[in-house]
């Protein structure tokens, strides 16, 4: 505030003139006076606004409440659009406003970010990662369900690579892999596609024994051999290589007692060699199957097929079971427990020549690897089967069953021999 005394200004209009008074009695005084002589408060210098008539500082030329002008020449009313409005700085509840909308603004975008975030975690859920990928012989049918009266869900040409999620039994035995086409989760039999390559280590292993399992004929035979090859390369140190390296000799050899391809002989001859050089549990056996494999001669007996009857050394005959079909009547098993062993009988017999080798009622022996609560299943691997009473280990993959009860169907991945 000033306290010097003013006199009549030409300039401003003749009701907007300066005074003094005092702010806090409220008590106008004359000019020349500087304090109030009722409260001894310095007087302020002010002018009255002609339009709003509030009080404001006297150097002021516009009203800084209603921006009407105090001068003289704009003393005439003035028109409306001569009247120009002052922007003024938001204060008080105008800041509190945008701060307020800045807000909600921000919510919305994080709730918006959120949405995004859930719904490509649910896709991913419903979308599993590939443990393993492979591509068509030829073009097939990729069904919905992992059944063959299942709808058709693509056709996918030669070539076509698939990314494999996983492998089902369906309700015959026949081996199917899920695989994903175009967002879509669908499947394919194990026989129409190419060896797996693995991408992770345990469940790329168990995609390629499953089709260890379902090799037919020699015909792809190189292509096993080599995602067997490229599996120890990307996992070196994983104890299944050897695992690996074993189940496909064993099949090999097997392909090659049932066609008598010396080729096939040939090549489970150099896996059983890989095997031989290193320190793993199959080792010593596969260096004992390398003294006999030589000596191994086949003696057709009837019409060409997968079983028949071989003379080792000139030993005793054997019962030669390749790629033969173990059918197994299991009942409910709620109550199994991953690690137990169940007892279960044949339910269909196996037969060589025209002679039963496998009776049926023969007792197996079954592995339960684990359980899934959840979804009423279990995992189980046929260990053994009993016949005339000696027991004669087998190999299996493994199957997902219902606890409720089913004929399993477990396909031997090895030749089983069988005394006569």
């Amino acid at each position: 505030m000033t306290n010097e005394t003013t006199i009549a200004d030409a300039r401003f209009a003749p009701n907007a003139q300066a005074f003094l008074t005092c702010m806090a009695c409220d008590t106008p005084y004359p000019h020349g006076q500087e304090r109030c002589s009722a409260c001894n408060a310095q007087l302020s210098l002010v002018r009255r606004c002609p339009h709003c008539q509030r009080i404001l500082a006297a150097r002021h030329e516009q009203c800084i409440y209603c921006a009407g002008s105090l001068l003289a020449k704009h003393n005439e009313p003035e028109k409306p659009e001569d009247i120009v409005a002052v922007r003024r700085s938001p204060t008080g509840s105008s800041q509190r406003q945008l701060r307020a909308a800045l807000f909600g603004v921000s919510v919305f975008v994080v709730v918006f970010l959120a949405g995004l975030l859930l719904v490509y975690v649910r896709q991913r859920r419903e979308q599993p990662d590939s443990v393993a990928r492979t591509y068509a012989f030829e073009s097939v049918a990729l069904r919905t369900e992992a059944k063959r009266s299942a709808a058709t869900g693509a056709t996918v040409p030669a070539g076509t690579v698939l990314p494999i999620t996983g492998a089902v039994a369906d309700e015959e035995g026949r081996q199917w892999f899920e695989v994903s086409h175009d967002s879509m989760r669908l499947f394919v039999p194990v026989a129409d596609v190419a060896p797996p390559s693995a991408e992770t280590e345990v469940e790329g292993d168990r995609m390629l024994r499953t089709w260890l399992v379902g090799m037919k004929g020699s015909s792809h035979v190189a292509e096993a051999v080599q995602a067997v090859n490229q599996y120890c390369g990307r996992f070196a140190q994983s104890v299944r290589c050897e695992e690996l390296r074993w189940a496909a000799a064993e099949r090999i050899r097997a392909l090659a007692a049932a066609s008598g391809e010396p080729a096939l002989q040939e090549r489970a001859r150099g896996l059983y060699a890989s095997i031989a050089q290193g320190q793993g549990p199959h080792s010593q056996a596969a260096a004992e199957t390398l003294r006999v494999l030589p000596h191994f001669k086949r003696e057709r007996e009837g019409a060409a097929g997968v079983q028949g009857a071989v003379r080792i050394r000139g030993a005793r005959q054997y019962s030669l079971i390749d790629r033969a079909e173990v059918h197994v009547h299991l009942e409910a098993i709620r109550d199994a427990q991953a690690g137990t062993t169940l007892q279960a009988p044949v339910a269909r017999e196996v037969v060589i020549n025209g002679q039963i080798a496998v009776p049926r009622q023969s007792i197996c022996s079954l592995a339960v690897v684990s359980v899934d609560g959840q979804k009423g299943t279990a995992e189980l691997r046929l260990v053994s089967i009993r016949i005339d009473g000696r027991d004669y280990r087998v190999s299996a993959r493994p199957q997902i069953v219902s606890s409720g009860g089913a004929l399993v169907v477990f396909q031997l991945d090895a030749p089983l021999l069988i005394g006569n």
